[in-house]
């Protein structure tokens, strides 16, 4: 280790007698990285300082400098995941109560969903050490930021391949996403219409069926209701490729869709001043509804 890691070793020899030192030597650290210390020693040390259960704010501080590095290059994510962070943050799931857990709970959360949503190798990593297991008891937090980042834990993983995505299925989320989908606040639907697109579009047909028979269609066509065109396009581009996988069956979903009013907001979205919307709409309806097209000068053939 790095003389400054070193520092750091011994510090924490102080004891419960002085966390604000310790505190104070983690966010030391943190301002130290455009320095010579490498950011595989700095990393270690944050991770070393996770597995200190003795200090709540030790922990939060260093789970949010992992965030911070996690966030940077996929080569930072990879030394983050090679100095054993994630089996620790996983283990922060389920932490006793105290003064900062929820703040921990959050920042440990957000970590795993980062890592996770790098790579299906790191996803396989999240999976291997039982990070769903924890997932629904979490769905059902008091704190909405705890359950949206639950939700971009299992988006990330639905971003992966079908084995996967199986493994969402069998631990019983799907059903307390869909219910995010439909009674959570507006940025926690974003993100529960982000894994519901992601199953549509990497899931196999059997994994998009049992999606359809889970009820996701109402409360996904709802959200094309909403001012978010990014959200819009998400849900649209989610339905094209239910629809598309649907095949022989793809006229039964389209009954499912019209019968909750899908049909109705489609159709206005043909019009829509966003051009790949309107586009997408225009698409969808000529394709599955062929008895509602309706041409007109504003409404062209899609391309």
């Amino acid at each position: 280790m790095s003389e400054l890691s070193q520092k750091i070793k011994e510090l924490q020899l102080l004891g419960s007698s002085q966390p604000e030192q310790l505190l104070a030597v983690v966010q030391a650290v943190w301002n130290l990285r455009p320095s010579d210390t490498p950011l595989s020693d700095i990393i270690q040390v944050l991770v070393e300082c996770l597995k200190n259960q003795n200090h709540p704010m030790l922990r939060l501080a260093a789970v949010i400098a992992l965030g911070d590095i996690v966030l940077g290059s996929p080569d930072q994510t990879q030394q983050v995941v090679d100095a054993g962070a994630v089996p620790v943050c996983i283990e922060m799931l389920h932490s006793p109560a105290g003064s900062v857990r929820d703040e921990i709970l959050l920042a440990a959360l957000l970590n795993v969903a980062k890592i996770a949503g790098m790579s299906e190798e790191n996803i396989q990593v999240v999976l291997n050490h039982g990070a769903l297991s924890y997932l629904p008891a979490l769905l059902s937090h008091p704190k909405e930021a705890i359950r949206r980042a639950v939700v971009w834990v299992i988006a990330s993983i639905a971003g992966g391949n079908q084995s996967q995505i199986q493994a969402v299925f069998d631990a019983g989320l799907l059903p307390k996403v869909i219910e995010q989908l439909r009674e959570g606040e507006f940025e926690t639907q974003k993100t529960a219409v982000c894994a519901i697109r992601d199953v549509a579009l990497y899931g196999s047909h059997q994994q998009v069926f049992a999606m359809i028979s889970e009820g996701v269609i109402p409360p996904f066509c709802a959200l094309l209701a909403c001012q978010d065109t990014t959200l819009i396009d998400s849900v649209l581009y989610g339905l094209n490729h239910i629809l598309e996988m649907a095949g022989e069956h793809s006229k039964t979903v389209a009954i499912f869709i019209e019968g909750c009013e899908g049909l109705a907001k489609i159709k206005s979205l043909q019009s829509h001043g966003n051009e790949k919307i309107s586009r997408l709409a225009r698409k969808i309806i000529h394709e599955y509804f062929p008895d509602h097209i309706h041409t007109s000068r504003n409404q062209q053939q899609p391309q």
